[in-house]
């Protein structure tokens, strides 16, 4: 697995404890948030904070404009694809 850069907007919709966020919404398709692995401030411009969490789909490094007030997936790196005999619903029989 290695990370993939994206810097897209997401919609933030929901917060756990009015700070960290708990679900967004990307490309229409929405996220829970399992954990919040790190937070992060940079001592620098541009200003912004960082969160690195995990999800079902893998971990992902979310980080909030806080200028602008708006939400970003900056990179992230997704869980394996499922194999071919997962996506078609076959079984694999361990022996």
């Amino acid at each position: 697995m290695s990370w993939k850069t994206l810097n897209e907007s997401i919609e933030l919709v929901e917060r756990r404890f009015h700070y960290f966020p708990q679900v967004f919404r990307w490309r229409g398709r929405r996220y829970d948030i399992d954990e919040v692995e790190r937070e992060w401030t940079p001592p620098r411009p541009p200003w912004r904070r960082y969160y690195r969490v995990h999800c079902a789909a893998g971990v992902v490094v979310l980080y909030h404009d806080l200028t602008a007030n708006t939400w970003h997936l900056g990179r992230a790196r997704w869980a394996a694809e499922p194999s071919r005999r997962a996506r078609f619903g076959l079984r694999q029989i361990a022996f």
